[in-house]
């Protein structure tokens, strides 16, 4: 497990070389089952089992997912694995500063909660501490590793999708819809293995376009096909307006991206063009039959009626009329927002993690962790494929539209995952890449 913690030398010997194998085996099964945790345990199912992850009360231990307790205790481990644990935590943030930022970021906002908003604090490490000690354990992955890791993802995003769409045809649902207590038997939204409808669609959108710019060179090219296909097509039984819109809007700028590229004298791959060829009318095509079959029909009902969403956006902005300038800076009175949020109607929250920081945290605490989040996603972006910042775009720009990251969730988590998994730079120019970076900062 040390290895994921500092920097390996050959061995020197066969017996070194075993040992080192074995080692590497041990830590690959260990973040395997991190990736099933974080993937296919969701909140729902956590409720399902007895939890009180998502309620008020209960044990403070249950407040925390279990891949957030498994991945800081991986992370324990792989450190005193070596001869110097300390040493070896120095080394890693140092290839990885951001992660330290972003460990800072977190204890700031987490005293701010815990000693002057007297908010839960649990949201904030739960969102942002598993990221950033994903990127500490992933941030230098071998080929055979990531291949490991990669087909796992692949399958479990493939099977949601699959049970998104069986739950949405056939009415039955893996796990309760449940919300702050209250069953929503009502919903047709799928919610499968990741959980939420909102975070099914984020993230499902995020595995699409980690696929259209490459994220799926582990699979073969007709498994890449049909796993981008399905995953289209669970995105209507998710019913995320935004995340279908912007996944629709992103993919076509990709296309005329390349389009362009050609046309400037970028070489043309012959077997993809052929493929997008024979592509196009299976897909008119299919989507002729999800409209004759009324698939589609609860999610375009959605854009006619939209339940209030829209107001609920335009409404949220109100609040801040009514909070002082010295209460936006330091952190508005939560009993204040409280009031305002029952008055217009926006008891579930803010539906825009920005403002809903600036709510919770005020202003100077919450620039703090947006310059963490930011960063971090720039330090992604630099460790991997050019593809991953039309991933992270992606993800920023809905999740801007959802409580998401104000709230407790994984998804920061899971993007992570698949951008340093999916997109890891190939042995050919990940030393450039990495040295690219430490010449940089």
């Amino acid at each position: 497990m040390a290895a994921s913690l500092r920097a390996q030398p050959f061995p020197a010997s066969r017996g070194a070389l075993a040992t080192g194998s074995a080692e590497s085996r041990l830590l690959t099964a260990a973040l395997a089952l991190f990736v099933v945790l974080v993937l296919a345990l969701s909140p729902f199912a956590l409720t399902a089992l007895g939890f009180d992850y998502s309620e008020t009360g209960g044990n403070a231990l249950t407040k925390f997912h279990p891949a957030t307790l498994y991945i800081l205790s991986l992370a324990l481990l792989a450190a005193l694995a070596t001869s110097d644990p300390f040493g070896a935590i120095l080394r890693a943030l140092h290839e990885a500063p951001v992660a330290l930022l972003m460990l800072l970021a977190i204890l700031l906002g987490t005293l701010h909660s815990a000693f002057i908003s007297r908010l839960p604090v649990t949201p904030l490490i739960e969102t942002f501490l598993p990221a950033g000690v994903t990127l500490l354990l992933l941030r230098r992955i071998s080929e055979q590793r990531g291949r490991t890791l990669a087909l796992l993802i692949h399958g479990i995003m493939i099977a949601n999708a699959a049970i998104g769409i069986f739950e949405y045809l056939s009415g039955w649902r893996l796990t309760p819809f449940v919300i702050k207590g209250e069953d929503l038997a009502y919903e047709w939204r799928s919610t499968a293995l990741l959980g939420h409808p909102l975070a099914n669609s984020i993230l499902t959108g995020s595995y699409i376009l980690t696929l259209a710019v490459g994220g799926g060179r582990d699979l073969p090219r007709w498994l890449r096909l049909a796993a981008f296909c399905l995953s289209l097509a669970a995105m209507v039984t998710y019913g995320g307006r935004a995340a279908s819109v912007l996944v629709v809007l992103m993919l076509a700028a990709l296309v005329v991206r390349r389009v362009l590229a050609v046309l400037n004298g970028a070489p043309i791959n012959v077997t993809t063009v052929t493929a997008a060829l024979v592509s196009v009318p299976f897909a008119g095509a299919g989507l002729l039959t999800l409209l004759s079959t009324g698939f589609l029909e609860r999610f375009l009902d959605r854009f006619a009626d939209d339940s209030g969403s829209a107001q609920t956006r335009s409404d949220m902005f109100e609040i801040f009329s009514h909070v002082p300038l010295p209460d936006l800076l330091f952190g508005p009175d939560p009993r204040l927002v409280a009031t305002w949020q029952s008055l217009l109607g926006l008891e579930r929250g803010v539906e825009s993690f920005w403002l809903s920081f600036l709510l919770s945290h005020g202003l100077l605490v919450s620039l703090v962790i947006f310059a963490a989040l930011l960063f971090f996603c720039r330090d992604l972006v630099r460790r991997t494929c050019p593809g991953a910042a039309w991933v992270l775009l992606y993800f920023v720009g809905v999740a801007s539209l959802s409580l998401s990251l104000a709230g407790k969730s994984n998804v920061l988590t899971v993007v992570t995952l698949f951008v340093l998994v999916l997109l890891r730079a190939s042995s050919s120019n990940r030393t450039s890449a990495i040295a690219q970076a430490v010449n940089v900062r």
